[in-house]
């Protein structure tokens, strides 16, 4: 079945002279790899399940581990190639944005998961969407918009061709665009310890940490700022005296909650809850101040 899914597939693809990177984000098989044949492209994969990892050879990276702790920059695969198990339209939700504007959607799922907020969610997002019957369900592609844009007529379209198990178009092919082919996306886990070694030996955030150790001021690496300290002061971990001599004074922290009325465009009254952080200072003087 896999087989013929990637061959019914080619023929809807126009793929570049040049190099790009293609990802599968909950790679269960090779296809994203024979997709991908005589091509320039680099098919990335991220796997759930560890026999996965036997395809390795099949790609250019393959990592284990869920894709939503997967560490991958938005914008950065030519082609994204979607055919989950189960959670479609979740699938569809976490990993679109990896593709860059103009970047090809290819997305096989069964003709039950493309619900109308599925249908809609597509169109949206991507332009061009051709769609139909292939082995294991139904197959849509679409490019990325470089704007979210309503499309009332591509919905259309695309729910008959669900509903009437079309075939795919003979006469259409997307053309999937150039892009860098190194991308480095990896899950915590999947690292080698010599990986690991490596990318902490690059990182000026490490390094500026071990200067600090090895100097003994064990100083954070990222410096507390005024957010991080209101929000310490809220949850009244800074509470007591603060300072010594003439400056010492007294600190205690708080959330003070506001209730706000909102009309929203349906007419009907609705309670905005906003948490504000309240520090109030008693001065040796016996002032009392309250900073909101």
């Amino acid at each position: 079945m896999r087989s013929r899914l990637v061959s019914v597939l080619r023929p809807l693809l126009r793929f570049p002279q040049g190099p790009f990177a293609a990802i599968d984000p909950c790679c269960r098989n090779a296809s994203l790899a024979a997709l991908l044949e005589g091509t320039r492209g680099r098919p990335y994969g991220v796997a759930e399940d560890e026999r996965v990892l036997e395809l390795r050879d099949h790609f250019h990276r393959l990592v284990l581990g869920p894709w939503e702790h997967a560490q991958v920059a938005r914008a950065a695969f030519s082609l994204l190639y979607l055919a989950p198990a189960e959670s479609h339209r979740m699938w569809l939700r976490q990993a679109w944005r990896c593709l860059v504007p103009g970047g090809v959607l290819v997305f096989v799922a069964p003709r039950e998961a493309l619900d109308g907020p599925t249908i809609g969610f597509i169109c949206d997002r991507f332009s061009g969407v051709v769609a139909g019957t292939v082995p294991g369900g139904v197959a849509v592609l679409g490019a990325r918009r470089p704007k979210l844009r309503g499309d009332l007529r591509a919905e259309r379209a695309l729910r008959e061709a669900v509903q009437e198990a079309w075939p795919l178009p003979r006469d259409t092919a997307l053309a999937v665009p150039e892009c860098d082919p190194e991308v480095r996306p990896f899950v915590p886990g999947s690292l080698t310890a010599d990986e690991a070694r490596e990318l902490a030996g690059s990182s000026p955030l490490w390094r500026l940490f071990r200067e600090s150790r090895a100097s003994g001021l064990g100083r954070p690496p990222v410096p507390l700022h005024a957010g991080h300290v209101a929000l310490l002061l809220a949850a009244g971990h800074l509470d007591g005296a603060v300072g010594e001599g003439g400056d010492r004074h007294l600190v205690r922290g708080a959330v003070e909650k506001t209730v706000l009325p909102v009309e929203a465009e349906d007419n009907r009254g609705h309670e905005l809850h906003v948490h504000r952080p309240v520090v109030s200072v008693l001065l040796p003087g016996g002032t009392l101040k309250v900073l909101r």
